[in-house]
Parts: C-alpha cells; sequence; structure tokens
C-alpha cells in the first residue's frame, strides 16, 4: 500500500505540480521513507515466504523417502521377530514331543500367533525331527517397502540352531517368499541374519 502511495507522488511531481504540493509531497515522501527505515521490520516479504516455502519444500523431500525406509525396517522387525518366536516355539515343541510340528495350524500347536497385517507366514508341513523351515513374504512388499524373510529351526547332536535369512531386495510378488533357508543352514536369494 506505501508503495503505491509512493508511485502516485511520483508520478504528480513528474507532472509539474506547484510548489506547495511539491512541498507536501517531498515532505510526505520524507516521513515515508523514516517509516521505512525506522521501522523494526514487522510482517515478512513476500521473497522470504518464498525462500521459507522452499526451504521446506527442500527438507521435506529429502526426509520423505527416509521416513518411508524407516517405516519398510519396522515392518521387517516385526516379521523377524515373529519368526524367532515361531522358531522358539518350534523348539519347546520339539522339546516335548521330540518332533517339530509339521502342521499348517502352527499358531494352535506351538501358540505363537502367526497373523500380521503386512506378512503372511508359513508353515513347513514338512518338518521333522532334524528340521522345520518357515517364511514370512510381505503381502504388499511394494507399497509396504518390507522385504521377504526365512527360517529354519535345526536339532543335530542334541542341540538346537536356527537361521534367519532375509531378501536381497524388495520383490514384486506378494504370494511366495523369494528366499528360502534351506536344510543345512544356508540362505537361497537372501543372507543369513542370525
Amino acid at each position: 500500500m506505501c508503495f503505491i502511495l509512493l508511485a502516485i507522488f511520483i508520478k504528480a511531481e513528474r507532472q509539474g505540480q506547484s510548489a506547495e504540493v511539491k512541498l507536501m509531497k517531498t515532505s510526505l515522501q520524507t516521513r515515508l521513507f523514516q517509516h521505512f527505515i525506522l521501522t523494526n521490520g514487522e510482517g515478512f516479504t513476500l521473497i522470504e515466504l518464498l525462500v521459507v516455502v522452499i526451504i521446506i519444500g527442500i527438507l521435506s523431500a529429502v526426509a520423505l523417502p527416509n521416513l518411508l525406509g524407516q517405516i519398510g525396517k519396522a515392518r521387517e522387525t516385526e516379521a523377524k521377530n515373529n519368526l524367532g518366536a515361531l522358531s522358539r516355539g518350534q523348539q519347546a515343541y520339539h522339546y516335548e514331543k521330540r518332533v517339530f510340528f509339521n502342521g499348517s495350524n502352527i499358531s494352535d500347536a506351538i501358540g505363537v500367533n502367526t497373523t500380521s497385517r503386512y506378512y503372511h507366514f508359513t508353515a513347513d508341513i514338512s518338518a521333522d525331527a532334524n528340521k522345520a523351515l518357515h517364511t514370512a513374504y510381505a503381502i504388499a512388499p511394494i507399497e509396504d517397502g518390507a522385504r521377504d524373510f526365512a527360517a529354519g529351526v535345526y536339532y543335530t547332536d542334541a542341540v538346537y540352531s536356527q537361521t534367519i535369512c532375509i531378501a536381497n531386495a524388495v520383490d514384486n510378488d506378494g504370494t511366495t517368499s523369494s528366499v528360502t533357508a534351506e536344510a543345512n543352514g544356508s540362505c537361497t536369494n537372501g543372507s543369513k541374519i542370525q
């Protein structure tokens, strides 16, 4: 608003107004400039606001992928924890029965909840006295940024051991696990994390 008034006064001065008007305009111009100089800078200019918006945009563009990656890691932690509990439950079942559970209703048999919003857990129907293999595959791997997992529980020479494998990358499938734990304790299409 002040700039508009200043522009009006400058235009009037150029058109050759009377000396009184010029004097009044000059004193008004002086007051206007003093106002701008002596004020303590209340408010923000449009440029300052644009700079702040651009900085916020850059920071959010950098932070958003990191945030989404952390969400995927949290979901992967859920799968690792459930597979670990499943392995410990299989060990307890084997300790009592001398054979690993080999049915499809593993939650009821060993007391481990395998329902998840983000993962589907499969039971090993070929488990025997020496091994039990399980998988956890992400239901929506691309959207969740979650990789598949596999676990193996082994009983050799009166000693229990377990292997947990993680897929090398997020797959596009969402219906089967891209990584498997082998009977010898190794991983196929993934790396051993435990």
